[in-house]
């Protein structure tokens, strides 16, 4: 009945039966929190205030009770104090969807890398492959494209070059790629760092092939699927999950073998951008599928050959630690670990991704914050 008084924008009769259910079942909060809501949509935030700050009396740090309870309380005073209060929670708290919803606009704060969208890649390969594509090219005319970079780069970029120049296998007589590599770094990001490391790639020399055989149908349109919807690593760890539904860890091995093998792009797309998706999609719906936490697939990512899942893997691998202190803390050690990973010379794909998803952890020590803060900003500055 509340709802359907709600409908018809009778507020005092809807809020009158969601008091009603509060009074019924006074220790539950989802009546406080829809009679917060009602209030607060028709812009009583006094009477909002007072609602949701009985649902928290119920549930301390409801993750919908306590930012409503900031926006209520700005939009009544509007001043710097509570501003700042919203800010604070906000910035530890970035995906908690309500936040996003109420505090974000009331900040101008830009979206954050790995949360709010995926940042491009920024290898030399990658840059030249931006480069062909706006020339626009005739791909069916065989011959050769010679390539000298001077490092070793994640084979992904090399694999997004492939992918492009035989559109993503449709062409009869595509160009072939000649690859120079001058240097491979050193750790030699072709050698796992663990036993259980995922292996994607077969090398001779610099060059790699995909390992595994190709993935089956129903894994490649599952991953599609959500590759295809816009990125915010809230939703789609939520849609992930929906999605993993329909299939069973017994579909893990197609999973990884996805990450090499992307399914065709139902739309106009970079091999590049449609690559990093897939990647990014699989990483997903990995997790969902892994009963342990930190996810094991993941940990085998992180440990294995270093290739561009390893910048979804510790996004994800934050997100899924955020708050909790022990799994925080084992993200952090392999972080710490990862961080050893980086060469001394030449780019690092995941570096970036390293910093900004270890800034996501609520229990992280401040004088390291301060550290990754600066190495975040200097990434920036060199972009």
């Amino acid at each position: 009945m509340a709802l359907c008084f709600k409908a018809q924008g009778n507020i005092r009769k809807a809020a009158s039966f969601y008091k009603k259910a509060g009074r019924l079942d006074p220790g539950k909060e989802a009546g406080y929190l829809d009679l917060g809501d009602l209030y607060l949509e028709n812009g009583l935030y006094k009477k909002a205030l007072k609602a949701y700050n009985k649902a928290a009396d119920i549930q301390p740090d409801h993750e919908w009770a306590i930012p409503s309870i900031l926006y209520c309380e700005y939009m009544i005073k509007k001043d710097a104090e509570r501003l700042g209060k919203i800010e604070a929670y906000y910035k530890a708290n970035t995906v908690n969807g309500r936040a996003r919803e109420l505090l974000k606009p009331l900040l101008s704060i830009a979206e954050l890398p790995f949360v709010d969208y995926i940042p491009e890649p920024q290898e030399a390969t990658i840059n030249v492959l931006r480069q062909v594509s706006e020339q626009n090219p005739d791909l069916e005319s065989g011959g050769t494209i010679s390539l000298t970079i001077n490092h070793l780069e994640a084979p992904s970029a090399i694999r997004a070059m492939e992918l492009y120049l035989n559109k993503f296998g449709r062409s009869a007589n595509p160009p072939k790629l000649n690859l120079t590599i001058d240097n491979v770094p050193e750790p030699d990001p072709r050698q796992p760092i663990a036993e259980n490391g995922a292996m994607l790639w077969s090398y001779e020399g610099p060059m790699a092939q995909p390992a595994m055989s190709k993935p089956s149908g129903q894994v490649a349109d599952a991953v599609r699927q959500l590759a295809m919807t816009p990125y915010q690593i809230e939703d789609w760890y939520r849609t992930a999950g929906e999605i993993a539904q329909s299939l069973t860890p017994a579909h893990l091995p197609d999973l990884f073998a996805v990450l090499t093998y992307p399914p065709e792009p139902s739309e106009s797309v970079s091999s590049w951008h449609w690559l990093q998706r897939i990647q990014y999609a699989a990483v997903f719906l990995m997790a969902q599928l892994s009963p342990s936490k930190p996810s094991e697939p993941l940990l085998s990512l992180c440990y294995g050959q270093s290739d561009w899942p390893v910048n979804a893997a510790v996004a994800v691998l934050a997100y899924e630690a955020q708050g909790d202190p022990e799994l925080e803390k084992a993200v952090s050690e392999l972080f710490l670990r990862l961080m050893e990973r980086i060469p001394q010379e030449g780019y690092c794909f995941f570096t970036y991704a390293l910093v900004c998803s270890w800034l996501q952890l609520s229990f992280i020590d401040e004088k390291l914050k301060e550290q990754l803060e600066q190495w975040k900003n200097d990434l920036e500055q060199r972009e």
